[in-house]
């Protein structure tokens, strides 16, 4: 969720210029997603997730490890973009662990690339589509409001992009709040029915020699 202090973040914003796997892109040279194309032409919308630990490991809890969900365009000519909602880190607010409930400043990062996903969904939209959710990320960005762990936060927000594009949204809450390990377990389920990994990759084929019950 992005949900960490100045200190408690600064460790995985080391990652930011890491190279990334599953068809991350952020590492490459950023372009605005909306480009010069066909109006026909057919867009990407990436509903993307990390979780960095499960609920039921110490990590999550001792580390504030909450993981992050964000958004990415992928535009016809080749260029994408990706927008995710976060405390204001850089203007020096950030979740205070011991009372995670109060709200901060938000901010909208754009391009979001202080994590890699996995766990992502790839839909195809059209070029109106896309426009939208540039249009609502870009404004949210302009007026980010707050951000509250269990009532607005990063998964909060790339769900509404993923509304906005018109796209099926899996499951992303626990206890009716949104959050990235949720998220996750979501798209997990999703792409399995579609014979796919969480990162979209086929997946294995059942081992037949396994004996059946």
């Amino acid at each position: 969720m992005g949900g960490r202090n100045p200190a408690q973040v600064s460790a995985g914003a080391e990652h930011e210029g890491a190279a990334h796997e599953g068809g991350e892109l952020e590492g490459a040279a950023h372009e605005p997603a909306v480009a010069a194309v066909a109006p026909a032409a057919t867009w990407k919308f990436q509903l993307l997730a990390d979780r960095e630990a499960k609920w039921t490991e110490s990590h999550y809890w001792k580390d504030f490890a909450v993981g992050h969900a964000w958004i990415r365009l992928l535009n016809p000519a080749g260029g994408h973009d990706s927008w995710g909602y976060w405390p204001d880190l850089e203007g020096g607010f950030g979740v205070d662990t011991g009372a995670p409930w109060k709200s901060v400043p938000g901010r909208v990062r754009h391009p979001d690339n202080a994590h890699s996903p996995t766990a992502m969904q790839t839909h195809e939209i059209s070029a109106e589509k896309a426009e939208k959710v540039t249009e609502a990320a870009n404004a949210k960005e302009g007026s980010p409001g707050q951000y509250n762990l269990f009532t607005y936060n990063c998964t909060t927000f790339a769900t509404a992009m993923a509304h906005v594009a018109g796209v099926p949204v899996p499951s992303y809450s626990a206890l009716a709040i949104a959050n990235p390990n949720s998220l996750f377990a979501g798209i997990e389920a999703s792409n399995q029915q579609k014979g796919l990994t969480p990162m979209e990759q086929p997946l294995p084929p059942p081992d037949e020699g396994a004996t059946k019950e």
